[in-house]
């Protein structure tokens, strides 16, 4: 482990990172220049292309970094649980190491948190991809406040939002139930889609979000990430991992938290689709495609997509 831990940081951010020794100086440059006190704290998921060495070079040269190298590959989900057993600060955040902020994202999100008294703070977000301009990712209009966990849960999957832990800042204490739980029963690993899984369980414990309508995030898509690249055995890798999440949220809606029920109903229905688009793109066609969505009905069954009015137009 490098850095030293600080006693000062009311941000503590963490910072997954795997085989990415090209953007990582950029995105930590990015947190080093907030404006509000942070801790930056790197876990290395068992990198080989040099990206811990890098960190450790800027960590010795800046206190608030601090390194941890996992010695396997355990996926992001698992070094995010790593990092938030290490946080200190009031505040806790995500940011991917391809990824980076604006200088004021943390000071921000802490404003909004603490004059709400608003277990999460969200803000906008921009989606870049290579050769084309940002697209905005919120896009809602207005700074809004949300007062139970079903209103954040809603916000999760409204077509305007993200279901993402990035552009997200979190009051350290929702998250201790969660990773007290991951210490003697935790998940299985999963590499796609799991920030949704992780934002329902912790929004669940929430009581209020405070929204502010800046883009202050930059999501980079890189070609072939995990998210993004398309062939058949990958789409049968995401649906594999789809139907796995939902299968977790399931368990949680029943072991733990009833109010996630609305929200896995939607889920399903917002993973249906998307694995309905990724096959739709494919270059295959005949049996080759009736194979993949007999596939697909059989994870998810049949149900078709049910359009969604957004909820959040009344509100706005």
């Amino acid at each position: 482990m490098v850095g030293v831990l600080s006693p000062t940081a009311q941000v503590s951010v963490i910072v997954p990172t795997f085989n990415v020794a090209g953007e990582i100086a950029r995105c930590l440059t990015s947190l080093q220049a907030q404006t509000v006190a942070v801790e930056i704290l790197v876990v290395d998921d068992a990198s080989h292309d040099g990206t811990a060495d890098i960190v450790a070079r800027l960590a010795a040269q800046d206190p608030r970094i601090r390194l941890t190298r996992l010695a396997q590959n355990q996926g992001v989900q698992r070094a995010r649980f790593v990092g938030v057993a290490q946080a200190r600060g009031a505040y806790v955040g995500f940011v991917d190491g391809d990824d980076w902020v604006e200088p004021v994202m943390f000071a921000t999100l802490v404003a909004a948190a603490e004059q709400h008294q608003a277990d999460v703070a969200v803000c906008d977000a921009w989606h870049e991809r290579l050769g084309q301009p940002p697209q905005r990712l919120q896009r809602l209009p207005r700074p809004l406040v949300l007062d139970t966990p079903e209103a954040l849960l809603r916000l999760l999957t409204d077509r305007r939002s993200a279901v993402a832990l990035w552009n997200k800042l979190f009051r350290r204490e929702v998250w201790q139930a969660l990773l007290a739980q991951q210490q003697t029963a935790p998940w299985p690993r999963i590499d796609v889609a799991e920030d949704s899984l992780l934002c329902a369980v912790v929004f669940a414990g929430c009581q209020r979000l405070a929204y502010v309508p800046e883009p202050l995030y930059h999501y980079i898509e890189r070609p072939g990430s995990a998210m993004h690249g398309l062939d058949p055995a990958r789409v049968r890798q995401r649906m594999a991992n789809y139907h796995q999440v939902l299968q977790v949220l399931d368990a949680e809606c029943r072991a733990h938290w009833p109010v996630l029920a609305a929200f896995n109903r939607r889920m399903a229905e917002i993973l249906f689709d998307s694995v309905t688009r990724d096959i739709a793109k494919l270059d295959v066609k005949g049996a080759a495609r009736r194979t993949l969505r007999a596939e697909r009905n059989q994870r998810f069954g049949r149900q078709p997509w049910v359009a969604f009015k957004v909820w959040l137009d009344g509100l706005l």
